[in-house]
């Protein structure tokens, strides 16, 4: 919808003679993309040009070959047989009463279990890094079953497919962020970086008119101490040059200033802030062709903390046995979303060491929620599940 917001001025402006010719040229490159926004957008823009598009679609046909593959296809079709290319009208399809005899009554839970069989067939070929393959199952599915209860899960996958195959064919593109742990309120320097991963220039073309932009959105969550989540959003363009061209195995990057919470008035302890970014260049050239694709920055995620907790941003692992030893409950909650690496893993053992020897109903319910923030896990509130998953934990990690 937002990208919607964004086209409509350009649907409802009177162009100029060569503006109207650019909006045909960018309709086309947009009719053919994946992603159904644009291809609504490129649609509208043509039907309204009328006659005037017809001669840019059939040039557009020629100089990509497309004419030529239609004569292979003609020729194909003539060797396939009247079955291909016979007209079937309405007499040549089965009437109702006929396929109501053979219509199955199947139970709305069948239809489920059918796609969410599907589903994981396309999660295996995502793994395996089939990604389009994925991506085709994904999107028949949620053209057959829009109501289904996996189409948020159909949703995701297809997304995370388009992603990859744009960070790995086309560019790498992610937000930089230059510290992974903030002091709250400090201004951090963050980048959007693009990394060329084709074999020849790639260049990112904005309006002539202005200069190109990202939107940035700012995710600020903030856990609680009672398990529960807040989440604020704020968002901001980053504008910069509106040519960008990429060498092969060469990256751009801009920087922009990132407000850590000043701003938002919040007074919690620890904030965990995801920088998202994404952009749609007008043209992204490629040699001598040309496409439009929104490009989607891989997300960067940073810790921020009070002042207070500055002495402990060095060495967080010391900071969490001191909490656990002399401190306060939001201590050893914050100090323990400070921690990487073999820091985290050590961390975590202290943690499950701490539940198994805790008196109090409210320490193990504050120590298993700790956990599943960390971990991920979903072992529920039984400490003796934790202490079980940790030791085997550590007897798959050391045989």
């Amino acid at each position: 919808m937002k990208l919607l917001i964004l086209i409509i001025p350009l649907l409802l402006q009177e162009p100029s003679p060569q503006e109207k010719v650019r909006r045909i040229e960018q309709a086309i490159d947009w009719l053919i993309e994946s992603d159904p926004e644009l291809r609504q957008a490129g649609r509208k823009i043509l039907l309204e040009a009328g006659p005037e598009a017809i001669f840019r679609l059939e040039q557009r046909m020629s100089d990509r070959g497309l004419d030529r593959v239609y004569e292979v296809l003609r020729i194909l079709h003539a060797k396939s047989g009247p079955e291909a290319t016979g007209w079937v009208g309405q007499k040549d399809l089965p009437d109702e009463e006929e396929l109501k005899k053979e219509l199955p009554r199947v139970p709305k839970k069948r239809v489920d279990q059918y796609v969410f069989s599907k589903y994981y067939e396309a999660w295996r070929h995502a793994k395996s890094g089939n990604f389009q393959k994925a991506m085709g199952i994904a999107d028949a599915l949620l053209l057959l079953e829009p109501k289904s209860r996996y189409r948020r899960k159909l949703g995701d996958l297809r997304r995370f497919c388009d992603h990859r195959l744009t960070q790995e064919t086309l560019c790498e593109a992610s937000v930089v962020s230059s510290k992974s742990v903030a002091i709250r309120g400090e201004k951090l320097e963050c980048s959007l970086r693009i990394r060329n991963r084709r074999d020849q220039e790639i260049r990112f073309q904005f309006s002539q008119e202005g200069r190109g932009f990202a939107l940035v959105n700012q995710v600020v969550r903030v856990p609680a101490l009672r398990g529960d989540e807040h989440e604020y959003n704020r968002s901001h363009e980053v504008r910069f040059e509106n040519d960008i061209p990429i060498a092969v195995d060469a990256q751009w990057e801009h920087s922009f200033l990132l407000d850590t919470g000043a701003e938002l008035d919040l007074s919690q302890d620890l904030q965990i802030i995801t920088v998202h970014a994404w952009m749609l260049p007008r043209r992204i050239g490629l040699g001598d062709a040309g496409m439009t694709r929104r490009i989607i920055f891989e997300p960067a995620v940073i810790r921020v903390v009070a002042k207070k907790y500055e002495p402990d941003l060095a060495d967080p692992l010391s900071g969490l046995r001191r909490a656990i030893e002399s401190g306060t409950v939001n201590d050893v909650f914050v100090l323990s979303h400070l921690l990487e690496g073999g820091q985290k893993e050590t961390g975590i053992g202290l943690l499950v060491a701490q539940l198994s020897s805790t008196k109090t109903e409210a320490g193990s319910a504050f120590l298993t929620r700790l956990l599943a923030f960390l971990t991920g896990e979903k072992n529920g509130p039984r400490g003796d599940k934790w202490v079980e998953w940790w030791k085997s934990r550590k007897e798959s990690r050391n045989p």
